[in-house]
């Protein structure tokens, strides 16, 4: 009975020493205890960030890819954990990064329409409004007459990527007795079509002035 009790003994106590030593082992293998702070890599280049990790004893795994016009390409932008956390060594933090190409969008038809309203489409379309020209308009002022994307004109429909600039010429009103005394190249000129070969009462008025001043000057220099 006694020798009973005495190994019933060493077998309870040989089970606890192994169950520290195994649950010590446990907590070394795991390194309980041992934190770290997860730094703060949000905007920095994936090849940074990996580095920050490491250096942390933490595991970077790029989890997903997005593309966010306010992060330079290749940055992260988001992490899980974030920043405010503190996690043992080893643990895995999952990263979002600005790697997929700008999306592009269709541009609209601008033409004809006024410079206000071809700026709010703009806008609502993703894009922005670029360098303004104008050209003389006998039909009036600040209608679109032309777009153009990085120097040629560029039809409706085509595809571009978002948040490019895109130029406008507007026109500019002229009426048909400044095209006269301003010497405007009337094939410049927008309507001018209509007005070819016309010369309103006004400027027939002075036309007819400059001429008899003209003659006027002619008949006197005969005479003397």
């Amino acid at each position: 009975m006694i020798r009973f009790f005495k190994n019933v003994l060493i077998a309870v106590i040989v089970s606890v020493i192994l169950f520290f030593a195994v649950d010590y082992g446990i907590q070394v293998y795991t390194k309980h205890g041992v934190t770290v702070k997860v730094p703060n890599i949000v905007g920095q280049s994936q090849t940074e960030a990996i580095m920050a990790l490491q250096s942390a004893n933490l595991v970077p795994v790029i989890q997903d890819s997005v593309y966010a016009d306010s992060f330079p390409k290749m940055a992260i932008t988001d992490q899980d954990p974030d920043s405010t956390r503190t996690v043992k060594e080893g643990r895995k933090i999952y990263l979002t990064i600005n790697s997929l190409p700008k999306p592009k969008v269709r541009m609209p038809k601008l033409v004809d329409k006024s410079l206000n309203l071809g700026k709010a489409i703009l806008t609502n379309t993703g894009l922005q409004l670029g360098k303004l020209s104008h050209q003389y308009s006998l039909l009036g002022s600040g209608f679109i007459i032309q777009q153009y994307f990085e120097g040629d004109s560029i039809p409706a429909g085509k595809m571009v990527e978002k948040g490019s600039a895109i130029d406008l010429k507007v026109s500019k009103y002229i009426s048909v007795d400044s095209v006269y005394f301003l010497g405007v190249d009337t094939s410049k000129v927008i309507g001018w079509e209509f007005k070819e070969g016309y010369m309103n009462e006004e400027a027939r008025k002075q036309e007819a002035q400059m001429q008899n001043a003209a003659d006027s000057t002619a008949n006197t220099s005969n005479e003397g």
